[in-house]
């Protein structure tokens, strides 16, 4: 196939891909002291050795952070600790030691946090909110390893209350959910 068949001009005179930064640049957004400084502190304790064991997981992190607003259950003023695209992307990359926010910017779906992720904050008194309306009402995204997507209510990194969860398959159970377990189904 000759070049102008594949869409591709000039091949050959393509610059090469931007190399990875060896040290990652210093953190390029600012942390308020007090509650967003411990959801730093916690998120980089809680998921910076296995982010170094498998990149890969980066994506999920990322999912995690942008534009999900993170609560303290300690915290009286109860401050939004959230991070942009760019500023989850950097904290990604000062967590791993290299490259920079670019190698991490919009790498997963944004506003989905993984079961996994939501069980280990909540453990350290964290809750999450998408689209918050300031309840204590924990709304948002979880995904699941198995494909599923459960959005709704969640409380302790499960789906608790109100809620719908999508399966793999198209298939969609909507209704109220205990712990995980769907406990009066809505038909779809």
């Amino acid at each position: 196939m000759s070049d102008e068949q594949s869409g591709i001009k000039d091949l050959e005179n393509m610059p090469s891909p931007r190399p990875r930064p060896k040290t990652a640049p210093p953190i390029s957004y600012t942390i308020d002291q007090g509650f967003d400084q411990k959801f730093e502190d916690d998120f980089r304790e809680l998921f910076t050795s296995r982010l170094k064991d498998d990149e890969d997981f980066g994506c999920e992190l990322w999912s995690a952070l942008a534009n999900v607003g993170w609560y303290h259950k300690d915290d009286p003023d109860n401050t939004e600790c959230s991070r942009s695209f760019r500023s989850a992307g950097s904290m990604i990359a000062s967590m791993l030691g290299i490259g920079d926010y670019i190698d991490w910017y919009c790498s997963g779906p944004y506003e989905t946090v993984s079961e996994y992720i939501a069980e280990k904050m909540a453990a350290k008194g964290w809750r999450y909110e998408i689209d918050g309306d300031g309840s204590d009402i924990n709304k948002g995204r979880l995904s699941f390893t198995d494909g599923r997507l459960y959005e709704g209510e969640i409380e302790g990194g499960k789906p608790n209350g109100k809620g719908k969860m999508i399966y793999p398959d198209g298939r969609v159970e909507e209704g109220e959910w205990k712990y995980g377990e769907l406990i009066n189904n809505e038909e779809n």
